[in-house]
């Protein structure tokens, strides 16, 4: 029995009871979810692409884990091998040290302690690359760094991209949204955190992000190259008059 079926909690229970170890069933809204019979469960796999490969990343054994937390793992792996990374290497690592904390320290979380938990459980990274993380979030951020992340809303973090645009830090961009990226992907797991739907969004972002911004890099890149080739045969005078030009225009 391997058949196409929309995933719900009866059609899944009677797999349950009635399929033979080893069968499986598509999901027909998301053909790349598949629910394998085991002896007292259900495991639930689906296949995700990143870049050229694919990869299988576990989703859940139901009924332990209901179609809710199945899904949104989903879409969480999804997410993350869209951005170009592999969800089982991502997945695997978070939040390790999560269990001591209560619910209540779950909520109203800013980015500082966001931070803060990320560097306690990835404890191989160089104390460079946390300074730069931290001062990356820290300086771009402002007192949005401090507030809870419920509250920092896409139109706000758009805006910081803008500004950093109009002031040329092209560069400067490409560190934050990567930054956003990574906090994002490695806190979304977990269901618990009252910022978990700003974290979703951020990451959502990405893409239009680096299509308006990122992408221009290399575009700019190559026209400064013929630029820089152009001007290695012009005089002297040609050079000064450019200069004084490129003066007027900064005025």
């Amino acid at each position: 029995m391997s058949n196409k079926i929309v995933f719900t909690k009866t059609e899944l229970n009677k797999f349950l009871l009635l399929g033979d170890t080893g069968e499986y069933l598509i999901d027909k809204i998301n053909p790349c979810i598949r629910a394998i019979k085991r002896k007292e469960i259900l495991s639930i796999f689906c296949t995700v692409r990143i870049k050229k490969n694919t990869t299988t990343v576990k989703l859940g054994e139901f009924p332990e884990n209901d179609l809710e937390e199945i899904y949104s793992k989903f879409k969480v792996a999804k997410n993350i091998s869209t951005n170009g990374n592999n969800p089982n290497i991502v997945l695997s690592s978070i939040i390790k040290k999560t269990d001591s904390f209560n619910s209540n320290q779950l909520n109203n979380l800013n980015f500082e302690k966001l931070l803060e938990i990320f560097f306690q459980n990835k404890q191989k990274l160089s104390e460079k690359y946390k300074i730069d993380f931290l001062n990356c979030l820290k300086t771009n951020l402002k007192k949005d760094f401090y507030k809870p992340v419920r509250l920092f809303k896409k139109k706000q973090y758009l805006n910081i991209i803008e500004s950093l645009d109009e002031r040329g830090k092209l560069g400067t961009i490409r560190s934050l949204i990567y930054k956003i990226n990574t906090l994002g992907c490695f806190f979304l797991v977990n269901e618990n955190l009252d910022c978990s739907l700003q974290l979703k969004e951020l990451i959502a972002l990405t893409p239009k992000i680096s299509k308006k911004y990122i992408k221009n890099i290399n575009k700019e890149k190559s026209v400064l190259k013929k630029i820089k080739n152009e001007l290695k045969n012009l005089k002297s005078s040609d050079l000064q008059f450019i200069l004084q030009t490129i003066n007027d225009l900064k005025k």
